[in-house]
Formats: C-alpha cells, structure tokens, sequence
C-alpha cells in the first residue's frame, strides 16, 4: 500500500502543479504561473494525502 500510496499521491501532485502553472499564467501571466503554480502542487499533494486516508478509513 506505501508504494501506491506514494504514487498516487505523486501524480496528483504534479498534476496540480501542471494545472497551477496552467490556470495562473491564463489568468495573470507569468507572475500568477509563478505564484499559483505551489498552491496546485499543495492541493493536489492533500487531495492525494486525503484521498488515500478516505480510502482506509471507509475499507
């Protein structure tokens, strides 16, 4: 289960990180890439913590 849990927590991550870099230079350019750009590697990084503690918590 650690394995898998690195992983998915790991994809999600990076895909906040693409998304964040993605959404924040749409919106404000560079500057915003640069600064949206950690929050979406966070939030994905929780979504994935949380998701895996949901997961065991229901199971």
């Amino acid at each position: 289960m650690g394995k898998i849990h690195n992983a998915i927590t790991t994809i999600l991550s990076t895909v906040g990180l693409f998304l964040g870099l993605w959404g924040g230079y749409d919106i404000a350019g560079i500057p915003g890439a640069i600064t949206i750009a950690p929050v979406g590697a966070f939030v994905g990084c929780t979504i994935g913590m949380l998701h895996i503690r949901l997961l065991m918590f229901f199971s």
